[in-house]
């Protein structure tokens, strides 16, 4: 066949042929959506009608030879799926068209055209898949030798060889024999490349074939029997094409050879090599993408390399030369072709290593000499790539490779160390650590684990770029790795690991190394290994055991530093204890454990973590543990050892603070005197005597050793404490020299150590010894240092700017300003000339100055504890207290009240704690000095420590230091004040405290409030748990003015001061009771109330709070005594003044009440307090407070209430405050509000409800502005029914109120404001301020309809009312008659009592002049009938009638809802029914021809009226306009307004009730007439249309006399189910060709009309309807439709303007196949 042949099409003679031509036609639609739908359906009918489809293509290819492009391609693309997907129906004929068609679209233009062509080609090789000898046939016609091919003959080739192997193997040999010849013709580089593309293929096939030889028809073949060709072909493509400039081209050619070499001989390919490798390493300077060159040669060195050849030994340094670099080079991660060229080059050296691994390791090791960080870390590279996957070949370079890179560990690069931690790790699992030099490896790995933290600053822009912290991980992991999944490894970690433990430089390895110790050494006691013993005797390297356990025991003490080491160390402890001691393994394998558990439970509770209790857990398992040893030497060891370590901790005070802790324990165990007196020695040679944890450390072990060696001890003290105590030199400059001269002789830090020390030595030491030492060395050495202490210049200067220890310390701009000064005029004295150093030297020196302090007052603390009796366990009176106690005052006063800057003054208070507890009782002058001075420097301070922070931002750390400065402080201010409450148990006692607290009590501030009331509250809890009434005095007599003081806290805004203070009033009336004879746990309903009372204070709310404060108050009347009743109401008039206005409102209410109980001892007050408050009535701000007032002046109504009510009304509106609460008073009275609700409904009844006038931007329409008085009488009523007392009276006056504020509201939404004068009498002058006051009347009527309804008592209606969201559909003007219907179905739901009088007063508004008074009552009135009026007939009847006489209303809107109210008598009853069908159903019928419907309003209440109404009469009353009903609503099927539509189809399905009577016959022939409607409109766009189809379906299935299609609506149409639309329509139709055989070609018919609907969601479920009808019908009914209408009515949607309807036009066709 010639191309001028004419192919004919395979046609099946039905109307299939057509629309498989039209979807051809249509297959390059606009819209790619719709291009993919289109080719599917062709592929869906080409599996179903492969050879109609493929010749129709053919064809339609044929007769257009003009097509675009596009189209081409997408028919092309389908003639691919249809033949990739066939089974066998085409034949070798269509086949054999196909194939000639295509492959001379194929070729029919000499340019090459991708897109089209490459399709072209795809459906050859799916043609070859099958029909490979006709492909072959035709390519091979087209592949003639001396003729240059098509470039896609050539692709086309090499494509069917990978995609047919079997079946394009006996065409190779022939091919490859054409092809050679044909490659010296290829000019062009594209021509070039599909040929080297094509041999790679054919190549790739041949090793395929051979690979799959089992399976292969022919299993003789060799590839010998290619080699010939090949290698003619290897010698094109090496010598000539691979130096093409064309990349693409070149590329080709190296994957080709790659391939290629492969096949050619051995022999062969040792030949071309000397030219091939520089060939092809050539090219990487000339590509920037590599991956396919370096792919190409891994081929070829493996086709080298094949059973240990070595003939690329001549080129292995060449080789190197080339790949090496590119080992090295950086990998660029977002680049995957960079990633797969590294891979692949690593690859081509596991290659290589099959016979050169000597070389390679060698040049290797060489490489490693060069300090060349990119070298190296490619050298490590490759060390890690051989030994992972060149197993076998690097077995016996082991050795050898360890010592290469043992150069390596000293490397400071973290990239290069990262790299070998990483080879190292391969190493350890291939067996190379247990050889000679594994353990330096080792060693290299815990130093990098002990790297220390990157330096802050600026991260370097290397993307490569490896931190200490990414690296300090890494190996962190090696470590734990190796030492628990390399199996044989602990061989070379332990006990080697031990060695780590104690070397500083390791420091920061410590967590893991204890994991990996414990790891190892748990496995070998469970395994009882032989080698778990270590000899530290013939091993020096190792540290002893005393060492190891002094340092883990260290370790352990602060578990939290270091990374929380803490339970790594305890595990390590643990498992080393039979390793260190034969004695200890059992008692620790009981003790570590509980002490892991507790460290376990606390992790994470940083706040409940107790360092104290820690400490001592471990000093306890120290002495049990040395007592468990009990041998002194082994302890003098430890002790020895201890000492020795003290250098490791010089960075970590709190450590070091815990090591000398330990030491002291020790050197209590011992008895060598030398030895306390050389450690004592080494201690205060270490400890830093300017760091306070370190001096606290050493003392707190001085002290420990004191215990055991008191003389020692006093004697190594006296001679340490033997400081020079020069003079220093003078001003400010003299003192700078004086610091730097210091800095190498501390003498100032070691006295105050010494100091410290003393103080430890008094707690610690013997008691019985103590006090004859005690007085000699406070008169020697406190005393002095007390009396010399004096206020420093510098602090002075600095006071308001240093901040605490260890937080930070500034310098102010004066004092910088003077050491500047200073430094200009004596620069050449200062040995350091910074000025930067010099301000560090003045902070340090206050530094010092403070903790100097601190340190002191701790020893005066420590005395006055030792001298305690119950320390002392005697009575011993301390002479030296007063003085002591004098100089703890002077320094609490010396610190700011406005700074928090250190705990000296909490300090300070501690001491004076335990000064006050010694006897005798300090004198009530002193006392109240104390107390004053301590609450003056304490309470005021900031709750953040200060409240100057220089605008510098605090740091977290700062922020927590703060905090737990503030904590400490106010800890040591309460226990100072118990200690002073406990030494005085009298009411005197108590009162003088809280006296002085009082101030702070009624501060504005609620820090200081809180802070006040709760001292209050734990010193009278004091009070009361330790008083004793019979030694304190009779009677409580402070009761009343401390109840006073604290009862305006009861309810303070701070519900945290409410609390506390309830809590303080119970406590105060508990002691009260107590003193009365009455024991603390005596029952008292009253009191023992106030707890349960504070329970409800848990929210700030009015009420709750008003409630709770009477409820105290009741308390308080009740068990205040008689005598303490004027002191607790004088301390009541101070709380009416109380800042927080919450708080003088809780007084009032405690005092009115107290006034209400106790009148006739208050009688004479009452007109005083009255005038009081009426004069400050303007002032009072707080509502209950304001209110109380308002009650007392209420009666004023009762004498004036017409001229009242007159000048209410004539207030300016919106009323102000004042206003509203005189009309809420006069509505306390029933009789008086009754009158005044009269006075009210009369007046507004007789005025105009608003006035029209002309609109100001439309001159042809008038607005209406809404009139003054009614506007201020429906404001005064909704604040008259504001108040409690006026609701019986609303509720009287209930009906008629409601019907008032109903018609207010329709006459007020819409509405414009008036303009209104606001006057305003103050100060008795009349001040007149004219503005214009928006007031919405609409809003206002609104507003006072919902209090009259709260006034009413009608709760259930009121909430209806929301929940059917009424209130703000009343809002808009367009939504009254909607939001009345709502109304009155709530009214009638939820107060039917009020409906017969509602109709009564709004039934004469129904003729009103005003139209929306009209169109209100008609609205209520229609839901009314709804409701049969709530049972009266009566009313029912009236309404009716009146109605019937409004369907001619001038009003749209009143015609509206009176058609709607007489739809609304279906709900009336059958009678009312029966009674009223034929008027209601003719006022239907004229409801739907009303002409004047623009909207369609009329005509859908019409309907909807109908379908009520039809559900409750009689077929007779309609059998006469049954039809008639059906006809008028069928147009309304397809309306354009949603409601219309779903109101049309509900009235449809109601009239079934009269299908099953004599009417059956007629209307079971609408039922048929609009079923393909109601199923289309199934998958309407609005959903409310979707339900009623549903619903309507649903009543006719019945009657359509198919039990199936009937169960079908009845089980899928659920109203609110989701219905997967097109698969309930397939099932559908197949039901429907069942049972209705003889509509079948009007169902088609009717959905064909549809194809021309408005909406494309119509036209759509149409084609569908259609294609699923036509597609289940058998072939016999094909017959009785009118196909070829269907068909050119599918044609034509699949033009339509909507995609979704073309989509499903196109879907239809594909279930057509057989039409």
């Amino acid at each position: 066949m010639t191309t001028k042949e004419i192919i004919t099409v395979k046609a099946t003679g039905g109307q299939v042929d057509t629309m498989a031509m039209a979807l051809i036609d249509a297959a390059y639609d606009r819209e790619p959506k719709v291009r993919d739908i289109i080719a599917a359906s062709l592929v869906e009918l080409g599996k179903k009608q492969p050879e109609l489809l493929l010749t129709s293509c053919l064809v339609y290819l044929q007769k257009h030879t003009k097509l675009s492009q596009g189209h081409k391609i997408q028919i092309l693309r389908s003639m691919n799926e249809i033949i990739r997907h066939d089974s066998g129906v085409i034949q070798t004929e269509v086949a054999t068209q196909v194939i000639k068609h295509v492959s001379t679209e194929m070729t029919a233009k000499k340019d090459v055209v991708p897109e089209l062509q490459a399709a072209a080609g795809d459906v050859l090789v799916s043609c070859g898949r099958r029909f490979c000898n006709q492909v072959m046939e035709e390519l091979l016609t087209k592949f003639q030798p001396g003729v240059l091919p098509h470039f896609f003959v050539v692709e086309t080739l090499g494509n069917l060889a990978t995609a047919n192997v079997f079946g394009m193997l006996p065409f190779l040999k022939s091919a490859l024999g054409t092809m050679l010849p044909m490659l010296g013709l290829a000019k062009g580089d594209n021509m070039k490349w599909v040929f080297a593309t094509a041999l790679a293929k054919f190549c790739e096939a041949i090793l395929d074939y051979l690979a799959n030889i089992e399976k292969a028809p022919d299993p003789d073949v060799k590839k010998a029997v290619f080699q010939t060709e090949i290698a003619h072909a290897f010698d094109v493509l090496l010598n000539v094409w691979i130096h093409s400039k064309e990349p693409k081209l070149r590329v080709a050619v190296v994957e080709a050879l790659g391939q290629m070499s492969q096949v050619v001989s051995a022999e062969r390919l040792q030949e071309l090599l000397p030219k091939l490798l520089p060939s092809i390493m050539g090219l990487y300077k000339k590509h920037t993408e590599s991956y396919h060159i370096t792919q190409g040669l891994c081929m070829i060195l493996d086709a080298a390399t094949q059973e240990g050849s070595t003939m690329l030994e001549p080129h292995f340094d060449q080789l190197n030369g080339v790949l090496f670099p590119q080992v090295c080079h950086i990998i660029d991660y977002t680049n995957p072709l960079t990633v797969k060229n590294h891979n692949e080059i690593l690859r081509c050296y596991a290659v290589l290593a099959r016979s050169f691994s000597d070389q390679l390791v060698a040049f290797c090791i060489q490489k490693l000499d060069l300090v060349n960080d990119k070298i190296r870390i490619g050298v490590l590279c490759l060390l890690r790539h051989l030994i992972n996957s060149a197993g076998p070949y690097m077995e016996n370079k082991k050795p050898v490779v360890l010592a290469g890179l043992k150069i390596l560990l000293n490397d400071s690069t973290n990239k290069v160390k990262k790299m070998l931690a990483q080879t190292i790790i391969a190493m350890a699992h291939h067996g190379y650590l247990e050889l000679e030099g594994g353990q330096e490896m080792i060693s290299f790995i815990i130093k990098q684990c002990s790297l220390a933290h990157d330096p802050p600053g600026k991260r370097p822009n290397d993307l490569d770029y490896v931190s200490n912290d990414a690296l300090r991980s890494m190996c962190n992991n090696v470590l734990q790795l190796l030492s628990t999944t390399v199996e044989g490894i602990d061989k070379v970690l332990w006990p080697y690991l031990l060695e780590f433990l104690t070397v500083p430089e390791y420091a920061g390895a410590i967590i893991v190394l204890c994991q990996s110790i414990a790891h190892i050494v748990g496995k070998k006691r469970e395994d009882v290994a032989v080698d778990l013993d270590v000899n530290f005797d013939r091993q020096p390297n190792l540290p002893k055991p005393q060492a190891i356990f002094a340092r883990l025991l260290v370790l352990a003490g602060w578990p939290c530093l270091n990374n929380n080491c803490g339970i790594p160390v305890l595990q390590t402890l643990k498992e080393l204890g039979p390793v260190l001691n034969e004695y200890i393994g059992s008692l620790w394998d009981t003790l570590v454990p509980k002490m892991i558990t507790s460290l376990e439970d606390s992790v994470g509770a940083e706040k409940d973590w107790n360092q104290a209790a820690w400490e001592d857990l471990l000093l306890k398992f120290l002495i049990k543990s040395c007592d468990q040893i009990g041998d002194e030497e082994w302890i003098t060891s430890l002790a020895d050892a201890l000492g020795s370590q003290i250098p490791l901790y010089a960075d970590s005070p709190e450590e070091k603070n815990f090591l000398y802790k330990c030491l002291g324990l020790t050197l209590k165990k011992l008895a060598r005197k030398d030895i306390v007196n050389k450690e004592i020695e080494l201690m205060f040679q270490n400890v830093k005597h300017l760091n306070q944890v370190e001096r606290e450390g050493c003392a707190v072990a001085v002290g420990y050793a004191a215990s055991s060696h008191l003389d020692t001890v006093l004697t190594k003290l006296e001679i340490v404490g033997k400081f020079d105590g020069n003079k220093r030199s003078s001003g400010l400059f003299g003192f700078i020299k004086d610091s730097v001269q210091m800095r190498s002789d501390p003498d100032d830090g070691i006295r105050t150590t010494v100091i410290l020390c003393y103080g430890y030595v008094t707690m610690y030491a013997p008691s019985d010894i103590i006090v004859s030492h005690l007085e000699a060395v406070i008169a020697r050495v406190i005393l002095p240092q007390l009396d010399v202490v004096k206020k420093n210049a510098l602090e002075d200067l600095l006071a308001s700017d240093v901040l605490m220890t260890g937080v930070r310390e500034s310098i102010t701009q004066s004092l910088t300003s003077q050491i500047d000064h200073e430094i200009a005029r004596y620069e050449k004295e200062i040995p350091i000339p910074l000025k930067g150093f010099c301000h560090r030297l003045v902070e340090e020196e206050i530094i010092s100055e403070i903790q100097a302090k601190c340190n002191l007052i701790m020893a005066v603390k420590l005395i006055a504890e030792a001298m305690h009796p119950k320390h002392l366990k005697m009575n011993h009176t301390f002479t030296l207290r007063t003085r002591l106690l004098l100089h703890m005052q002077s320094f609490i006063k010396a610190e700011k009240a406005i700074h928090l800057t250190s705990e000296l003054r909490a300090y300070a208070m501690n001491a004076a704690a335990h000064l006050v507890k010694l006897d005798p009782l300090l004198s009530d002058a002193e006392l109240c000095e104390l107390i004053s001075t301590a609450l003056n420097s304490v309470m005021s301070l900031p709750p953040d420590g200060t409240s100057n922070r220089n605008m510098k931002e605090e740091t977290y750390e700062e922020h927590v230091e703060v905090e737990r400065l503030i904590k400490v402080t106010h800890g040591a201010l309460l226990e100072l004040l118990t200690q002073i409450v406990l030494k005085d148990l009298t009411p005197g006692g108590l009162h003088r405290v809280i006296k002085l607290l009082r101030p702070w009590s009624f501060s504005p501030n609620d820090i200081y409030r809180e802070r006040a009331v709760k001292l209050m509250y734990k010193l009278s809890d004091v009070h009361l748990q330790h008083v004793d009434p019979v030694m304190a005095g009779a009677t409580f007599n402070s009761l009343g003015s401390i109840v006073g003081w604290v009862v305006p806290r009861c309810s303070d805004p701070s519900l945290s001061i409410s609390h506390i203070a309830i809590d303080l009033i119970y406590c105060l009336l508990k002691t009260s009771a107590k003193y009365e004879g009455k024991g603390v746990y005596h029952k008292d309903e009253m009191i023992d109330s106030l707890p349960v009372i504070k329970k409800r204070l848990s929210k700030n709310d009015s009420s709750t709070l008003f409630s709770v404060t009477s409820d105290i108050a009741k308390v308080i009347q009740k068990k205040m005594p008689p005598n303490q009743l004027a002191p607790l109401l004088e301390s009541l008039y101070d709380g009416l003044l109380d800042n927080q206005a919450q708080s003088s409102s809780g007084a009032c209410v405690v005092l009115n009440s107290t006034i209400k109980a106790r009148g006739s001892e208050l009688h004479s007050l009452v007109e005083t307090i009255l005038k009081e408050l009426l004069e400050r009535l303007r002032e009072i701000t707080n509502q209950q407070t304001r209110t109380g007032t308002l009650r007392l002046i209420g009666s004023l109504g009762y004498h004036h209430l017409l001229q009242v009510i007159t000048f209410l009304l004539q207030q300016p509106l919106p009323l102000e405050r004042h206003v509203e609460e005189c009309w809420q008073i006069l509505g306390h009275d029933h009789q008086l509000t009754i009158n005044i609700m009269d006075h009210l409904l009369e007046t507004l009844a007789r005025i105009l409800p608003y006035e029209e006038k002309p609109d100001p931007r439309y001159k042809d329409q008038t607005i209406r502005v809404a009139t003054i008085q009614p506007l201020a009488i429906t404001c005064s009523i909704e604040q008259l029914c504001k108040s409690r007392e006026v609701q019986q009276t609303v509720v009287e006056r209930g009906p008629q109120l409601l019907a008032a504020m109903m018609l207010r509201i329709a006459s007020s939404v819409g509405t414009k404001p008036p303009k209104i004068t606001k006057e305003q009498v103050r100060d008795k002058k009349v001040i007149t301020i004219t503005k214009e006051i928006e007031l919405d009347p609409g809003h206002s009527a609104i507003s006072a309809c919902q209090q009259v309804i709260q006034a009413s008592l009608l709760d259930g209606f009121s909430a209806a009312l929301v929940a059917a969201d009424a209130w703000r559909l009343m809002q808009k003007e367009d939504d009254l008659s909607e939001a009345f219907t709502l109304f009155a179905r709530c009214l009638v739901l939820e107060a039917p009592q009020y409906v017969s009088k509602l109709i009564t007063y709004l039934i004469p508004s129904l003729g009103s002049v005003y139209p929306p008074y009209r169109v209100m009552v008609a609205a209520v009135f229609a839901e009314f009938i709804a409701h049969k009026c709530a049972g009266n007939l009566e009313r029912l009847e009236m309404l009716t009638s009146n109605f019937i006489g409004r369907l001619v209303d001038t009003d749209q809107r009143v015609r509206m809802l009176s058609i709607r109210g007489l739809g609304n008598m279906a709900s009336a009853g059958p009678d009312q029914v029966h009674k009223y069908a034929t008027t209601v159903l003719s006022a239907m019928m004229s409801g739907m021809d009303d002409k004047d419907d623009v909207d369609g309003s009329i005509t859908l209440e019409a309907m909807e009226g109908l379908s009520k109404i039809i559900t409750k009469i009689d077929e007779t009353h309609v059998r006469s306009i049954l039809i008639n009903i059906a006809l008028k609503i069928r147009p309304c099927f397809e309306k354009e307004k949603p409601a219309i539509r779903s109101a049309a189809m509900t009235l449809f399905g109601n009239l079934s009730r009269f299908g099953d009577g004599p009417s059956k016959e007629p209307f079971l022939e609408q039922i048929q007439t609009n079923l393909v409607s109601l199923l289309l409109h199934l998958n309407d766009p609005d959903p409310n249309v979707t339900k009623a189809c549903k619903g309507a379906l649903r009543q006719l299935g019945p009657l359509l006399g198919s039990e199936e299609t009937n169960n079908m609506f009845q089980k899928h149409l659920l109203g609110e189910g989701s219905l997967l639309y097109g698969e309930f329509i397939n099932d559908l139709t197949k039901e429907l060709l069942t049972d209705f055989v003889d509509k079948t070609n009007f169902y088609v018919m009717a959905a064909v009309t549809f194809f021309r609907s408005d909406w494309p969601e119509i036209r759509s479920n149409a084609a569908m309807f259609t294609g699923f009808l036509i597609g289940n019908m058998s072939q016999e009914m094909y017959e009785t439709i009118s196909k070829e209408h269907v068909s050119n009515a599918l044609v034509l949607l699949l033009k339509d303007p909507s995609p979704f309807v073309r989509i499903k036009a196109a879907e239809a066709m594909s279930w057509l196949h057989d039409l």
